[in-house]
């Protein structure tokens, strides 16, 4: 009969990021489910709370990143306003009677809005964007927009990045939760690794001592999980900003 080889499971890092942590527990939960566990006391109740928590932990990432997606798309269009902005307030300086009367219509409108409205939260600045842009569509304030050049283009601009923000908004949905998502992520990744080291690795690598038939094979398969993730930990630490961005792409 062939030897069955002992391996020792090594505590997760908690330096791992949380996505490594978060596939870590799912391939470990893969492993467990090839086989009935229930029978097992101790064990089945740590692999019940192991799901559950993964399960929460996946959808707390997939807030993070969902919110990401929004920040980003927030971002260029509050550069959209920016620009409208400051491209109208340069027209109402040129000595030139029909575009700086041009100007002046345009400013009037935006100045029941203001440059603020990119710092309300994000519901309130789609509304006040909505409005300004169904203003700007006014046939008198569309005649001023074309005796200014660049000012439809700057409006169309901004349009596009309010309709790109609306559509990932509506395709996210729920998911969207902002900081209240990172706060969750960090607990939730705490909590795997404590439940991980605490309770799960301890009692495979007594077992695979005491009931080797049952738990050397899985406890090797662990094992081997854990490591790649802690030597990707450990290359990750020291290693710049970029260049951890560059290798997570």
């Amino acid at each position: 009969m062939e030897a069955v080889v002992m391996a020792t499971i090594s505590k997760v890092r908690e330096s791992s990021r949380n996505a490594d942590i978060n596939n870590l527990a799912t391939r470990i939960l893969k492993e467990f489910s090839k086989n009935d566990w229930s029978s097992d006391t101790y064990l089945s109740p740590i692999l019940t709370e192991l799901t559950t928590l993964d399960d929460d932990f996946t959808l707390a990432l997939n807030r993070l990143e969902a919110y990401s997606q929004l920040a980003e798309k927030d971002e260029v269009r509050d550069e959209a306003i920016r620009a409208l902005f400051y491209l109208v307030d340069g027209y109402t300086y040129i000595p030139l009677p029909k575009m700086k009367e041009a100007a002046a219509v345009i400013d009037a409108v935006l100045s029941q809005y203001g440059m603020g409205i990119q710092r309300e939260d994000y519901s309130a600045e789609s509304a006040r964007i909505n409005s300004l842009l169904t203003d700007l569509a006014e046939p008198d304030i569309v005649k001023a927009i074309a005796n200014l050049k660049g000012m439809d283009d700057s409006i169309s601009i901004l349009a596009t990045a309010q309709e790109e923000f609306e559509n990932i908004a509506m395709s996210q949905g729920e998911l969207i939760a902002g900081k209240e998502s990172l706060a969750s992520a960090t607990r939730l990744k705490a909590e795997v690794i404590q439940i991980t080291n605490g309770s799960l690795i301890e009692y495979m690598n007594v077992m695979s001592k005491v009931k080797p038939e049952t738990f050397a094979s899985i406890s090797a398969d662990i094992a081997q999980f854990v490591k790649q993730n802690n030597e990707l930990a450990k290359r990750r630490t020291g290693k710049k900003p970029d260049e951890e961005k560059a290798e997570a792409e």
